[in-house]
């Protein structure tokens, strides 16, 4: 069978829509209201210098991922147990994503349906995208962009009669602890979340080619993440960060004439898309880490069994959307730390160190 060649639009798109992902509706920073473009730009630039780690350790080896590199780094047992820590990150990860999709289905429109029910339909839909490949997601992605860009700047236009530049006043911000502490978690939530791609890196193709598709993209869910904050700050303002879905709340504002109404189901369609494709991607990464931590011949026998879990933890772990957002902000961006930065740069250092004594 062909390896399936995966062109400049199709990595973009993946990499922009998996950033965009749940941020379409739960803004990063939104807590910080008029303050969070500061946090977001912030931790894109952290984001930015990660990326070049990123970058330097797929060099070393271009072809291998994330878990053959630690073997490679700290030796097969170490390396193992390092590669399951990821493993379990990568399927929180999972299990946030689609719990971020039920709380919202069931607390917006499916309102009476059980979150087991909604959970579980979302998990058998993403797990035959997984089974299916990379390749179609890619292809997906590209269209799912299209539709998320049209759709953010259409609900923008719609809704500039009722914008108010004074929700922006005072430019400058009293507390800049808070805009720090709160750059820690949008890195966390959702640059570093990035990570994920490293698992299946050599799919994509050379290292040159895949980063600078993976930099465009960054720069696009950038673009786009910031008018969609910039855009909710000017209509809610204060009202910013006591709501939960800010994006919803903002196009349920929109009325033209008494006829273009109700567009938050646009937003809604957007979020469903966006995270699917994110969850699908999460879920693929996943399951190939399994394949190659233990040796496994293929990934697809274990989409069903994981699938149920991921559907089963996102019932329990998370049965509303207050506690998924409480989860993250106390507790994942400590913990997502790990992977997204330190092992990183530990299996980088010495990857690096061995292939210098080896060239003496």
């Amino acid at each position: 069978m062909a390896k399936a060649q995966f062109t400049n639009g199709q990595i973009i798109s993946m990499v922009a829509v998996f950033l965009l992902g749940t941020t379409i509706l739960i803004s990063p920073g939104q807590n910080l209201g008029k303050y969070a473009y500061l946090s977001i730009l912030l931790a894109f630039g952290l984001f930015l210098l990660m990326l070049g780690f990123y970058y330097l350790l797929a060099n070393l080896e271009p072809k291998k991922s994330i878990f053959a590199l630690n073997e490679m780094a700290f030796g097969k047992i170490l390396g193992t147990l390092i590669n399951i820590f990821y493993l379990i990150y990568f399927f929180v990860l999972t299990v946030l994503v689609v719990a971020n999709f039920v709380n919202f289905i069931n607390t917006t429109i499916l309102i009476r349906t059980p979150d087991m029910v909604t959970s579980s339909l979302l998990v058998a839909v993403v797990a035959y995208s997984v089974r299916a490949g990379l390749k179609p997601l890619a292809e997906l992605s590209v269209l799912v962009l299209i539709l998320t860009a049209v759709t953010v700047v259409s609900v923008t236009l719609m809704i500039t009669e009722i914008f108010n530049l004074a929700h922006f006043l005072p430019l400058i911000p009293s507390d800049w602890n808070a805009i720090l502490d709160n750059t820690f978690t949008v890195f966390a939530f959702p640059f570093g979340e990035l990570i994920i791609f490293l698992g299946f890196l050599g799919v994509l193709g050379k290292p040159d080619k895949v980063f600078k598709n993976v930099s465009k993209g960054s720069f696009l869910a950038l673009i786009m993440m910031l008018l969609v904050v910039f855009r909710n700050t000017l209509v809610l303002g204060d009202f910013l960060p006591m709501t939960t879905y800010p994006s919803f709340e903002t196009a349920r504002l929109i009325n033209i004439a008494q006829v273009i109404t109700r567009a938050e189901v646009f937003i809604a369609l957007n979020f469903i898309f966006n995270g699917f494709i994110k969850a699908s991607i999460t879920f693929y990464s996943l399951c190939r880490g399994l394949k190659e931590t233990f040796r496994l011949k293929s990934y697809k026998h274990l989409v069903l069994p994981i699938g149920a879990l991921v559907a089963l933890n996102a019932h329990l772990s998370f049965p509303t959307i207050i506690q998924n957002i409480y989860f993250n902000v106390e507790f994942y961006r400590y913990y997502a730390i790990i992977p997204q930065v330190i092992l990183v740069l530990l299996t980088y250092l010495v990857l690096l160190f061995k292939k210098r004594s080896a060239a003496k």
